[in-house]
């Protein structure tokens, strides 16, 4: 096997990193005695980190702490992720949330989209659903909203305490929390809105095609995107609304790093290729990405575009992440995300940590095995994460919400009545208005979509993996592109010969000569 750890401490020696800051939280939330008290040191990490109870590591463990991280990324993405029976749980649930949309609308459907589609929902993750029907299209969005609630407040679906109308939004939504006897899980549901399903669709499309690409792909896509919603989770960061950065965003990241770099500069062999993988990742976002002048696109493979050929002017200069939206090729999916510098901050100080535990830099030049390397990064589980998990294990032993979803009825029972849906002549009124002014409603279908300006780095990039073999000589651009053309034109030079691009591959590692190498980078 290559000898990873002398090469890593030569040739990491070269890299300036300072030695983290505590970015670890408190740990007054773990388990604690009546009078309050947290009970031991371990408790304190398993509260924190509650992977690592699992591992059973001892304080004289001596390995490399690669194979350490390597190890607990496994078991945080183990722990994380929903497990079968969590998942029939949840399924439970959205059955008794259709019947009650049955019993209300007869002719409606409910579709799932967002993490809980995709299965990239962290524990407390909540219900994106839409409710359609085009005999309600002609309805006031307010009187569906108002309607709904009723109808879940008399069924106890939910109380009235714990239910929200977002009337003024974008889309309208109503958010509430199911009762106990439902499985207390959280919902936001719209109403006749295509583009989330469609996005979940091509979220799907995506995972399926990066693994075909290499076997094993989804897998890591999966484990960069639940350490980032972990990470930014408890910051408050992952909330659009509030500034931050939404669950698809950081999809596309996770998904745009998987198709950009391919992990084949790495022996199979190599002691820590997950760790590896999981920090050039974490190093792309935090410290080399051009966020003034690109943006990403998960398009066609993937790839690099610069904002001025995609963006008007006033948004191409702003230096922060932009990601061209996988259904609607025109709109910057992350440019409601302005606590991006915040967020920018979070990365970099989580990054310089995990790097400092591989390096051996400052106070970990020998980590505690005990101590979770990840939770020292900020990547910590909440309380409500863990308390979703305890009610989550309650739920499945006793088979309450199963028994309810199999019995459950609400028309039968008398708790909702059918409501009444616009009369004909308004309906036919209204698709009439609605194709002169091309805006008819239909069902959500794979899109066809416009495509973005033609990437100038992308999967086939020759300059892709150019730093992975160090003895070649750089490339230069010969103006020419010929594996992009759009809607029949030729392909542009994406970049005057004059600022040709960097050679360096995104990954801030390579293999070369039996030794992993750290590049410096800016």
């Amino acid at each position: 096997m290559p000898d990873a750890g002398a090469g890593l401490a030569d040739a990491f020696s070269r890299l300036a990193v300072e030695p983290p800051s505590s970015s670890r939280p408190s740990t007054n939330t773990g388990q604690t005695r009546s009078n309050g008290v947290v009970d031991s040191e371990e408790e304190r990490e398993y509260a924190l980190a509650p992977w690592m109870e699992g591992l059973k590591r001892r304080k004289d463990d001596m390995r490399h702490p690669l194979a350490l991280l390597d190890e607990e990324l496994d078991a945080f993405v183990t722990w994380t992720r929903p497990n079968n029976a969590e998942h029939q749980l949840r399924l439970h649930a959205f059955r008794c949330f259709q019947s009650l949309v049955k019993a209300l609308w007869p002719f409606a459907t409910c579709e799932l989209f967002g993490s809980m589609a995709t299965g990239l929902y962290l524990p407390d993750g909540d219900f994106d659903v839409v409710i359609f029907d085009s005999r309600l299209m002609t309805t006031p969005s307010v009187s569906l909203l108002r309607t709904l609630r009723d109808a879940i407040v008399r069924s106890g679906f939910a109380q009235a305490s714990d239910i929200r109308l977002v009337e003024n939004a974008k889309v309208p939504l109503v958010k509430f929390r199911s009762t106990r006897k439902f499985g207390s899980f959280d919902f936001d549901v719209s109403f006749n809105s295509p583009k989330g399903p469609m996005g979940a669709s091509e979220s799907l499309r995506l995972l399926e095609e990066l693994e075909r690409k290499e076997a094993g792909n989804r897998q890591r896509a999966r484990m960069m995107i639940l350490l980032v919603k972990v990470l930014l989770a408890h910051a408050g960061l992952n909330e659009v609304r509030y500034g931050g950065l939404g669950g698809l965003s950081i999809f596309c990241m996770g998904v745009s790093f998987v198709q950009l770099d391919r992990r084949d500069t790495f022996p199979s062999s190599l002691l820590g290729k997950t760790a590896l993988d999981v920090l050039s990742f974490l190093t792309k976002y935090a410290r080399t990405f051009d966020y003034r002048n690109h943006a990403i696109t998960t398009t066609n493979g993937g790839g690099i575009i610069r904002k001025s050929d995609w963006l008007p002017r006033t948004e191409a200069k702003r230096a922060r992440l932009s990601i061209v939206h996988p259904v609607d090729p025109q709109r910057d999916l992350s440019s409601g995300s302005y606590e991006w510098d915040a967020i920018h901050e979070l990365l970099f100080a989580s990054t310089r940590t995990l790097l400092a535990y591989a390096l051996g830099r400052g106070d970990v030049a020998r980590p505690d095995p005990t101590r979770s390397a990840l939770a020292d990064a900020g990547i910590v589980v909440s309380p409500s994460m863990l308390e979703r998990r305890r009610l989550n294990e309650q739920l499945i032993a006793s088979g309450e919400l199963a028994e309810v979803a199999r019995n459950w009825d609400p028309t039968s029972l008398g708790l909702v009545s059918p409501a009444q849906y616009a009369s004909p002549p308004a309906q036919l009124a209204y698709q009439q208005r609605s194709l002169s002014f091309g805006t008819i409603y239909s069902a959500p279908t794979t899109p066809s979509l416009s495509l973005p300006p033609a990437p100038y780095y992308d999967a086939q990039s020759p300059y892709r993996h150019a730093a992975a073999n160090l003895s070649a000589p750089s490339h230069s651009y010969n103006g020419t592109l010929s594996s992009h053309s759009y809607n029949g034109a030729p392909a542009q030079p994406p970049f005057p010969q004059q600022h040709a691009p960097r050679t360096d591959s995104q990954a801030p590692f390579v293999y070369f000569n039996n030794t992993v190498q750290f590049r410096s980078t800016p």
